[in-house]
């Protein structure tokens, strides 16, 4: 991250593709759904890599067993957009 100088959306969002058994995509979309704030602009730290692992924990509690974090993420952004739609539709 600090190399390239990529802020954490970006840094994960390539190493969930590369490797989706170990990496979930920091999403604003996921963070509201396991109800976490959602950080922009964070630069490489110990803290930043602490609140990441929290995340995973997270997203891995709000869905079902079984799942790839790349498909955990999936699950949570279409859940996301559902509700999204839900709400849309009643408007």
């Amino acid at each position: 991250m600090e190399k390239w100088e990529f802020a954490l959306p970006t840094a994960t969002a390539i190493l969930a593709l590369l490797y989706p058994e170990d990496f979930t995509v920091y999403d604003w979309r996921v963070c509201d759904e396991v109800g976490r704030t959602y950080k922009q602009g964070l630069g490489f730290s110990d803290e930043l890599w602490s609140e990441y692992e929290q995340f995973i924990s997270a997203v891995i509690d709000e869905t079902p067993e079984g799942l790839t974090l790349r498909d955990r993420d999936r699950f949570l952004i279409g859940r996301s957009i559902r509700k999204d739609a839900e709400r849309d539709s009643v408007a």
